[in-house]
């Protein structure tokens, strides 16, 4: 199969999806590769992406399956801090063209990652399978941002953008394996689907980050005067050369009391080893993460779950001070009901999510482990088939997310700084409503015709809640005729052309959205199916 796309702003994506087998189906091959690019919207340099995974699989016999998976992707995307907000009060964009960019000519961002996979799977005997995982990822990161701090009277009185120029290098090495039994049995009235196993990985994190000086650039009429070399700030630097050994059994079963109920028990201990040579920094911590859960199924058409679990994490490696394990709790109830004959479908959830010692940047760039976040609401989704032919699909979710702990240090005139507690502030990009809906029809003749809108409510852009993304609603469209093998769809996205903004690199600004746009998209498919 392939895919070819183009649209405004000179985006283009093209995807290869290719499948081989041997007659008696013990060799298979798959290779998906895919590459995809921008000209941007905004007064940016070209952006782009490109990836290929090939996949092997054999099958010795009918017990035995092995599979081997690789990964390869590179990224070139320029940063984009957006455009800062005026007004201590009720903060506003800056009234400047959705286009300009006060990014430096330094600034570029590449990762590259590759990924090994090894899967060996063998069926021992009736309901009991032996399978191992073996997997490997390096990742690359070069990344130069230019950071917005903000826009103040200059000298001239005309207002300047103040920036510094992030520089990072990151290097990841992680190594892992997986072994793990499967088994399916039963005790009485009640079956099992038990599954034990062993995961032990290592990861490498080597990296540096320093924070450069820039010229302040005019807001209205930004003329770039940047030029090598660039002089950091010694006491913004960051570096880590940090090891992490994690060991962690975990069993997990699943019990079928009767077609109506089914229950969830199951546990990870997670064993960690944790060490920074640079930063005189070493950790060792073992956390216990269960795992609760219930179906209940009255009828066929209606179920309700329940479920509670906590789970840990090896701290960031850019964090300053103390490192300790990442940790979460999350509990949920929910429903889900089938009607109208299997044609409407529509689910309920309510959670609760907690975080503890989150890694997060303050304002003068340090990582430090000064959050906590709590976040609950609920969650509905709707799929119904009212007509033949005609399709709606809907969601809403409703999210109260707070800084239940964070304080932030702020410097003022060198060597004095403040700290700010922000607790109970709301989380950064935590919109508190978010909606979609779509109506599709679809013809006899391959012709579809879909109509959809979204709607996200405002959000803080920094934890220190001065300045927010104004609530917007985009509409949307698609076109598309299908037949056989073939198909086109064509995308209308922000129709109404809506000025909006997503989020940004920073405390102080945020990025203008693409105003209305139009991709087409052209798949074929070739071979036997």
């Amino acid at each position: 199969d392939v895919t070819l796309g183009y649209g405004s702003y000179g985006t283009y994506d093209a995807a290869l999806d290719g499948n081989a087998a041997s007659g008696d189906g013990k060799l298979a091959f798959r290779l998906n590769a895919t590459t995809q690019g921008t000209d941007q919207y905004r007064d940016l340099p070209e952006g782009r992406l490109s990836a290929i995974n090939p996949t092997f699989t054999w099958r010795p016999d009918d017990r035995t399956r092995l599979g081997l998976d690789f990964e390869y992707l590179e990224s070139r995307f320029p940063p984009d801090t957006g455009i800062p907000f005026l007004g201590q009060e009720d903060p506003v964009l800056a009234p400047v063209p959705r286009t300009t960019s006060y990014q430096s000519p330094f600034d570029g961002s590449t990762q590259e990652v590759y990924r090994f996979r090894f899967l060996a799977e063998r069926e021992l005997g009736e309901g009991l399978t032996l399978r191992n995982r073996l997997y490997y990822t390096e990742l690359t990161w070069d990344s130069d941002g230019t950071l917005v701090l903000g826009a103040f009277p200059g000298m001239d009185g005309r207002l300047q953008v103040q920036r510094t120029l992030t520089l990072l290098d990151d290097r990841q090495k992680l190594l892992g394996n997986q072994l793990e039994l499967a088994a399916s049995f039963g005790t009485g009235s009640v079956h099992h689907d038990l599954l034990a196993g062993v995961e032990i990985a290592s990861l490498k994190d080597r990296f540096t980050q320093e924070v450069g000086l820039l010229p302040p650039i005019d807001l209205l009429e930004p003329v770039e005067t940047a030029a090598p070399p660039i002089i950091t700030i010694p006491p913004l630097t960051q570096a880590g050369d940090s090891r992490s050994l994690t060991i962690a059994p975990y069993l997990v079963d699943r019990l079928r009391f009767s077609p109506k109920v089914q229950a969830f028990v199951g546990a990870r201990l997670d064993a960690l080893d944790y060490e920074d040579p640079p930063n005189d920094t070493e950790r060792e911590s073992t956390r216990l993460n269960p795992l609760l859960g219930l179906v209940f199924s009255p009828t066929d058409a209606l179920s309700f779950h329940a479920s509670w679990a906590t789970g840990s994490a090896p701290p960031s490696t850019q964090v300053v001070g103390p490192r300790d394990p990442e940790e979460s709790r999350q509990a949920e109830l929910g429903a889900k009901l089938t009607f109208l004959d299997g044609r409407g479908f529509a689910g309920l959830a309510v959670y609760d999510l907690r975080r503890e010692n989150i890694a997060i940047p303050d304002s003068t760039g340090i990582t430090r482990q000064d959050g906590d976040q709590r976040s609950r609401g609920f969650e509905i989704d709707l799929t119904l088939e009212p007509f033949r032919g005609w399709s709606v699909q809907g969601g809403y979710a409703f999210t109260d997310s707070e800084l239940t702990r964070y304080t932030e240090t702020v410097p003022l005139q060198p060597p004095d700084f403040v700290v700010m507690d922000y607790s109970g502030n709301t989380a950064p990009f935590a919109p508190r409503h978010l909606f979609n809906l779509w109506v599709s029809r679809h013809f006899d003749l391959g012709l579809g015709l879909a109509l959809g809108l979204r709607h996200v409510s405002d959000q803080a852009i920094a934890p220190d809640n001065w300045a927010a993304i104004d609530a917007y609603t985009t509409l949307g469209a698609t076109v598309s005729f299908t037949k056989e093998r073939w198909g086109l769809r064509v995308h209308f996205r922000n129709l109404t052309d809506t000025e909006y903004a997503t989020r940004g690199f920073g405390s102080a600004s945020a990025i203008p959205a693409r105003p209305f746009e139009v991709r087409a998209r052209l798949h074929v498919g070739f071979g036997k199916r």
